[in-house]
Formats: structure tokens, sequence, C-alpha cells
């Protein structure tokens, strides 16, 4: 196909206005926008709210269709595939001549841009029934690109569904509980330590995925959402349909209690020849796999009834620690049990200061959490009140030889929270949307935490058991 017949579709060096097809899990999108041709391609600006941009980002292939007047012989579509593309201010500016609409937010996080080279043309001629396609070679991939920008594109839609920035948390318990195993007993399994962070990031996931198919009558009236809540919108931006997102929560969950049984197995042995409470682990995983499902899952929905963020430190704090403290060294005591607390704490200060601006939309979908109850400024006292907290637990476990004098070096993420405290203290029930950088900040604390307090435990192991 020649850049003569590409012009006979759009014209090449001029504005154009088009219908944009997208499609993402079988959910089809018709977006009327402008592009601009250049030789490279066909440069287009879609509001991040576009659900034709969301689509972009986990399916490349789009269609464009011309708009014409009902007189046109003949239809044409013209197959793309769309590339992300950093800001260019002369194609901007172009555009924006044409469709001024989006000159509040061009040039600014709230804009997306792509390159969309044209692969096929299709013309269709509906008075004779006929068709004719021509080819670009030279803009399609083979089977080894084609392959690769699909895997892409599918890696980045179980990220975003997954949630995965908030996976840290039960990565960060599982290193803990079984750095703290090596410094306390000197016993380190890496077969087991693997297994038990794709374990946990699989439960975790389903946990994040089911509650987004389980929790949408809160998710769907959420105006105030970032990143890190509301969800991952993957939904409400029709991304992914219902059922899809509850099968891959399902799977998560499969999988990752059947890699916890394997564990459960080799650990304390076949569950038909010991005694079932001597599968710790087993136990331990059975109570957080429930509580994870019925977190949002009807008719329990144990977040609904004011149980969230017992639940919260339950499953990522105390399970994951004490059962990765048990898989490497067969036993439990009271001090894994503090350290296990500390760690669910700062887990918990996350989903708690992420329902801050969820708070509207859980109070009008019935969601009964601590901060509906409280209300936004006994709320900041809380969150301040978990970090003194979990301080006092530390220093107390240090004292008293729980922890390892080196591992005051956790205090360093402190530094962090001095500047997340004067956002959640100006915060206001009028000024949510102002909370957002603490609700990030808040992730980053719980994230140098755990890894200050691993490095600690891992170093002082070293010197306590190899030097």
């Amino acid at each position: 196909m020649t850049s003569k017949d590409i012009s006979t579709f759009l014209e090449n060096g001029a504005l154009n206005r088009f219908y944009l097809l997208t499609t993402s899990d079988g959910i089809p999108v018709a977006t009327k926008c402008f592009g601009y041709q250049t030789d490279e391609g066909i440069h287009v600006i879609l509001s991040a709210a576009s659900t034709a941009g969301e689509h972009l980002s986990y399916n490349s292939k789009a269609m464009i269709s011309r708009i014409t007047d009902d007189q046109d012989p003949h239809h044409d579509q013209l197959m793309v595939r769309a590339f992300p593309k950093k800001y260019e201010k002369e194609v901007d500016e172009e555009i924006l001549k044409l469709d001024p609409t989006l000159k509040s937010v061009s040039s600014s996080p709230l804009c997306r841009y792509f390159l969309l080279k044209p692969q096929k043309l299709v013309r269709l001629y509906p008075d004779t029934e006929t068709m004719h396609v021509e080819e670009i070679v030279d803009n399609i991939p083979n089977f080894g690109q084609s392959l690769l920008l699909n895997m892409k594109s599918k890696l980045k839609y179980w990220i975003r569904m997954s949630r995965a920035p908030f996976l840290t948390a039960i990565i960060g318990s599982v290193l803990i509980g079984a750095s703290f195993a090596y410094w306390h007993t000197g016993k380190f399994n890496l077969l087991y330590l693997v297994l038990g962070l794709i374990t946990a990031i699989l439960l975790q996931a389903s946990g994040n995925i089911l509650n987004d198919a389980f929790d949408r009558s809160t998710d769907d009236i959420n105006e105030l959402t970032t990143p890190f809540n509301g969800g991952s919108r993957m939904y409400q931006h029709l991304v992914a349909t219902p059922t899809t997102t509850l099968f891959s929560g399902i799977m998560a969950l499969l999988i990752g209690t059947y890699i916890g049984f394997y564990i459960d197995h080799r650990v304390s042995g076949s569950i038909f020849s010991t005694p079932f409470f001597d599968h710790a682990l087993l136990i331990m995983g059975i109570i957080g796999v429930l509580l994870l499902v019925f977190y949002t899952a009807p008719p329990v929905r144990l977040s609904y009834r004011n149980m969230g963020d017992l639940i919260i430190v339950i499953t990522f704090g105390i399970i994951p620690v004490m059962g990765m403290y048990f898989a490497m060294t067969g036993e439990l005591n009271f001090q894994v049990f503090m350290i296990s607390i500390i760690a669910g704490i700062y887990v918990e200060l996350i989903l708690w200061i992420n329902s801050f601006p969820d708070m509207e939309a859980d109070k009008l979908g019935g969601k009964n959490t601590m901060i509906v109850r409280l209300g936004i400024q006994k709320a900041k006292t809380g969150y301040h009140g978990m970090i003194i907290t979990a301080v006092v637990l530390q220093i107390i476990a240090i004292v008293f030889g729980l922890l390892p004098w080196f591992s005051i070096i956790a205090f360093l993420a402190l530094m962090l929270y001095m500047k997340v405290r004067p956002i959640v203290n100006n915060c206001r029930d009028d000024n949510l949307q102002e909370l957002h950088p603490a609700l990030a900040m808040t992730v980053g604390l719980h994230l140098i935490f755990a890894i200050l307090i691993t490095s600690s435990l891992f170093i002082a192991g070293l010197f306590r058991y190899n030097l």
C-alpha cells in the first residue's frame, strides 16, 4: 500500500476526523476523535479518562472508520496498531486547532498520546457487495514481534487487574518471616521462600481481583479515585467484564492454594498420616483464604461489617509472617507473633489511609468501615496512633531481645512518615483529593520498613551464625 493510497483515507499532513474502534475483553467501543497524519503514522490524543485510551493500553489493535456523508459510494476501514508515544508540541498544537476541548488537559498526565501505524485498508462497496483489501507489509509485525506485543499487553492487563503496586504488602511480610526465622534459629530454605512468595502473591492478587468483582456497589459511585484507591477500575473503564474478573480471581486463588498445599505437605507430611493440628501452615492457609474471599464476597462481606481492618492485619501480617517462619523452622512462638503484629500494622496503614477518599462512596454503598464510623478527624488520629503503636512494639521487641539491636535501622522509614504527617493533618472532608500524595507515600513507608527490617535480620543472622 503506497502513501498515495493512505492519503485517500486520511490526508497526509492534515487534520482528520474519524471513529476509532477499540476493544478489550470483548467489549467494543467507538470513539470520535481527531488525528494528524504524518509519514510516521497517525498521531492522536486521547483523554486519560477515555475508554479507547484504556483499551489501547491492553490491546494495541484498533480500527479507524472515516466519518463521511451518506452519498459516499464506499466505506473504508483502516486497521491500525497503536503505540504509546511521548508528548510532541508541534503535533499537539495541530490537533488542538480542531479539537480545543483537549486544551485543558494537553501536555499533562491527563492526556494519552498514541501513534497509529496503518496495517491494512479494507474498502467495502455495499452497492456491489465487493471488498478490496490492501496491506502495508512493513507495518505488519512478524510472528515473533506479534507474540511479544501480545504478551506485553497481557502482562500490563494482569498487572493492572491484580493491582500489582499493592503486592509489596504481602511480599514484605513473607520476607520478614523468612529473615526472622534465619536470625532466630539459623534455618533458611530458599525453595520454601520462593514457593511462599509465589503463593502469597497469587493469593493477594486473587483477593484484589475478587474485591473488584464483589465490591462494585461502592467502586461504581466512587468519584475520588486514584491508582491507590477505588479498585483497579478495570470494570468501570470497560476494560474487563465481570465474568473475566471473577474467573481470574478464582484461578489465582486455586493456583495459590494448590502451591500452599504442596508447601504444607513438604513441611508437615501427608495430611492423611499426621494429626491435623500438626499442619499449622494448612490451618493458617485455610483461615487466610476464607478471610480473603469473604472480605467482600456475599453473603458474609466482612469488610462491610467493620472487620476489614482486623482482617488486613491477620491476612497480611500475622499469617504470612508466621506461616513463612513455620515453613522454615517447623515451630511457632510468641516472638514471631509479636513481629507479625508489627508487620500487620504497617500494612494496615495502607488500607486505612486509602479508605479516606473512599469514605463517601463506602457510606453510600453500605460499607461500614472504621473510617465511615469514625469520620475523617478521628481517623487521622487513628493513623498516627498506629504508627506510634508499631514503633513502641518494635522498641519493646529490641529491648527484650525479640529483635536484634541492628533492627533499629528500620526506624529510618519514619523519615517518610514525617512527610506524610502534615498531609494527613491538613486533610478535611472537603479536600480529600489533596491527600493523594500521602496514599503513595504510605505504600512507600511500608515498603521501606519491610526492606530495612528484612535486611537487618539477615545481616544480624549472618553475624550470629556465620561470622
